[in-house]
């Protein structure tokens, strides 16, 4: 297998030839859709990236403005994973866009280990339905 970059003779160690991608970092990112907002949280490995809060009443402003932040953030569509979270049954439209897009999307299901009623679901937050799970 041939070597990324110019030549080298033997026993030099000017550059490390990368085999195996599984070792490289990866970068998720979490959106939580609440009330009428989406969160974005993006992380590469244990270290933040970006953290924001916006609206999520337009369909194609909330896939536009999770896309750029992918774009920007130069994740990799073919392996870096989003994770979906909240009201996810009420942002489709988004959704199937992103599932397009991207191509490990995933629907992050919170089941308290409490009843709750559908409306609590609805209108408690994600971190503390998240903390409810536990």
């Amino acid at each position: 297998m041939g070597r990324a970059g110019g030549t080298s003779s033997a026993g030099s160690t000017d550059r490390a030839e990368i085999t195996d991608k599984t070792d490289l970092p990866r970068k998720t990112c979490f959106v939580d859709f609440h009330d009428t907002c989406a969160s974005i949280i993006c992380f590469s490995e244990n270290r933040l990236l970006s953290a924001n809060t916006f609206p999520a009443a337009d369909p194609h402003d909330v896939s536009y403005f999770i896309a750029s932040i992918w774009e920007k953030l130069t994740f990799n569509q073919s392996s870096d994973r989003l994770y979906l979270s909240g009201g996810v049954e009420y942002q489709k439209p988004v959704v199937d866009t992103l599932k397009k897009l991207i191509r490990h999307v995933e629907y992050v299901a919170l089941n308290p280990n409490i009843m709750l009623t559908d409306e609590q679901k609805r209108i408690l937050p994600t971190d503390l339905l998240a903390a409810l799970c536990e």
